[in-house]
């Protein structure tokens, strides 16, 4: 089975991601991002779910109908099963290839928009893609069940954001460089030719491709106005509000519960540097600040 799932292309493919900085020189070896306090509480989410799913359908015959997402959200009022849907998958692949970029670009997001934006954006996300698999594909007695909607709305979100950020993939062990506005292009045109052509059963494509655009034009409007011309705490479901309290209450007390470890560049920024990046800032937007610009402002905001 073919899955596109962020940055990993078919099940037997062997990856790796690298980025660059903005300024355009390499960050040496693989990047392994620190995973920020939502980004670790959904992974912790994630992999439970798979863990209490796999258990209840194996050792007790537990059926999957009542929370995977289908036409049943409509005709039987199950709304739960759009957010339901997100914390089920196929197999350990699935769950791996949807982990994998969360792991790799979720961090960047979550800082650069907040923990409660992005936890927001990844449930609306999800919820997108959802209501987009549903539209082509619910009447046909499917259902639906993978977080690769959210994932790729994340996805989308780091490529509006930061839409010249080169990303090397190794794939087949053959590493390919490409921008993450590229990268994006390239899953969205194969799942409208998937969906089109009827190939790749088994896969939500349009799933993909909603959840994908959804993330990716919430990251162009926070590139383009800064993350207060995005959405809005005021103006969203309370189910939203709800999910998001309580992703972030587990993000904080996993943080709360490491051992602080203070290493050499954690110092906190001179008043002169972080009046430097915020005039940055102010002059060219999100985009605009290099990796250390936004280091910088990280550890300040630690103070």
């Amino acid at each position: 089975m073919l899955y596109v799932l962020g940055i990993a292309i078919k099940t037997k493919g062997c990856f790796y991601m690298r980025m660059t900085d903005s300024d355009g020189g390499y960050m040496p070896g693989i990047m392994m991002p620190r995973p920020t306090p939502v980004v670790k509480a959904l992974m912790i989410a994630l992999a439970a779910s798979f863990v209490a799913q796999t258990s209840l359908v194996r050792g007790f015959g537990w059926s999957l109908d009542g929370v995977a997402l289908s036409w049943d959200f409509v005709s039987k009022f199950r709304i739960w099963q759009i957010v339901t849907y997100m914390f089920l998958h196929a197999n350990i692949w699935h769950l791996l290839f949807n982990i994998l970029p969360l792991y790799f670009l979720g961090p960047e997001v979550e800082r650069t928009v907040g923990s409660g934006r992005f936890i927001r954006l990844y449930l609306l996300c999800g919820i997108v893609g959802g209501l987009g698999w549903l539209i082509i594909s619910a009447r046909s007695g499917m259902s639906c069940v993978g977080a690769s909607g959210a994932i790729y709305g994340i996805v989308g979100a780091f490529a509006g954001l930061y839409p010249r950020r080169p990303l090397t993939i190794l794939f087949y062990f053959f590493p390919i460089t490409m921008q993450a506005r590229t990268l994006v292009i390239i899953l969205a045109l194969i799942s409208i030719a998937a969906s089109y052509f009827g190939r790749l059963g088994g896969v939500a494509h349009m799933a993909h491709l909603a959840g994908g655009l959804a993330g990716y034009f919430y990251g162009r409007r926070v590139a383009r106005y800064g993350i207060y011309g995005g959405m809005s705490r005021t103006t969203e479901p309370k189910v939203l509000q709800w999910l998001t309290n309580r992703f972030r209450r587990v993000g904080l007390r996993l943080k709360k519960a490491r051992p602080r470890v203070v290493w050499k560049g954690d110092e906190t920024p001179s008043t002169r540097e972080v009046d430097r990046v915020l005039d940055k800032l102010a002059n060219g937007g999100w985009s605009s600040l290099s990796s250390k610009d936004r280091d910088v402002l990280e550890r300040a905001s630690r103070k």
